[in-house]
């Protein structure tokens, strides 16, 4: 699969401790080569289909369909949203809503413990857990507001491209190209 010019060794400009030729690059693990992505840019057209395993060609449909078998779709993960519940839970695990509530319990003790029972120190203890539950109430609805939004984005996005297999162009969802 690799093309001529690119089986020759080459020196490739990669960063500290990663392979130094494109042969080198080429035989590299799957994660060793991720690390050096951003190094490809650097490599000329036949280097890095060299290092992707591809030809100038593209792959073959065969091979597409082998390295799909073997490593999975070529995709972005879905982003996997939590309960609603967890979510609501989650605004009183923020720094400035932990702050207020241990004020509210402190206050709300104070009211508890003073003798005679002060209605004004209840009435702070309560506006404090008034703002708290105000302040998860409105994060809350943001977040949730924010992830539809992104959702409906994402869904605007198209999820074909276009591949070369066996040197014609065709359109895809299952891109391969490691």
């Amino acid at each position: 699969m690799i093309p001529e010019s690119a089986g020759e060794e080459t020196a490739a400009p990669l960063e500290d401790g990663q392979p130094t030729s494109v042969t080198a690059l080429a035989a590299a693990p799957l994660l060793d080569r991720q690390d050096v992505a951003s190094s490809l840019s650097s490599l000329s057209v036949p280097d890095v289909v060299a290092v992707m395993g591809s030809t100038l060609r593209g792959l073959s449909p065969a091979e597409a369909a082998e390295r799909q078998t073997l490593h999975g779709p070529n995709e972005l993960p879905g982003v996997s949203h939590g309960h609603v519940w967890r979510q609501l839970v989650t605004q009183f695990t923020d720094l400035f809503a932990v702050v207020l509530l241990v004020a509210s319990a402190i206050t709300f003790l104070a009211y508890l413990l003073g003798q005679p029972r002060d209605p004004a120190t209840l009435q702070l203890a309560l506006a404090i857990l008034g703002v708290v539950l105000l302040n998860a109430g409105i994060g809350f609805a943001q977040e949730y507001s924010a992830e539809r939004t992104a959702e409906s984005l994402q869904a605007m996005v198209p999820h074909t491209c276009r591949v070369l297999r066996d040197g014609e162009r065709s359109p895809t969802r299952t891109l391969w190209s490691r």
